[in-house]
C-alpha cells in the first residue's frame, strides 16, 4: 500500500519555483502520545500486576490490537503503525480497561 494520499504542487513566495509535495493519508501517533503511554500509562498498569512497562505494553496488544482476518492465523498489530486518532482511542481502551482493575491512570494533560 502506498502510504501518500496525494500529491499537492507547492509555490515558493519568494522565487515562484513550484515543488511537488506528498501529503500522508495518515498521521503517525505523536512523541508526546507515545511518551504518555511509555511514562504513565503502562509503568502505572504493570506496577499492579507485577509487570514490566514491556510487559504490560505486550498484554495491551494482546487484549485490544488483535488481528485476525479471513481465517489467516491471528497477529498482533503494532502501535508505532497506529495513526494519532487511533492510538489516543486505543490508549484510552487500555486507561479504561486499567479503571476497571482499580487502576488510577491520570489524563496525559
Amino acid at each position: 500500500m502506498f502510504p501518500y494520499k496525494s500529491l499537492i504542487k507547492v509555490s515558493c513566495p519568494h522565487c515562484g519555483k513550484t515543488f511537488e509535495h506528498f501529503v500522508k493519508a495518515k498521521l503517525p501517533r505523536t512523541n508526546r502520545q507515545n511518551k504518555y503511554y511509555w511514562g504513565v500509562v503502562l509503568p502505572l498498569s504493570g506496577e499492579h500486576f507485577g509487570y514490566y512497562p514491556d510487559e504490560m505494553h505486550e498484554a495491551f496488544k494482546l487484549l485490544f490490537l488483535r488481528r485476525n482476518e479471513d481465517g489467516r492465523p491471528e497477529t498482533l498489530k503494532s502501535t508505532s503503525s497506529l495513526t494519532t486518532k487511533e492510538f489516543v482511542e486505543y490508549v484510552d481502551r487500555c486507561r479504561h480497561w486499567a479503571a476497571e482493575h482499580g487502576i488510577y491512570i491520570p489524563d496525559a494533560e
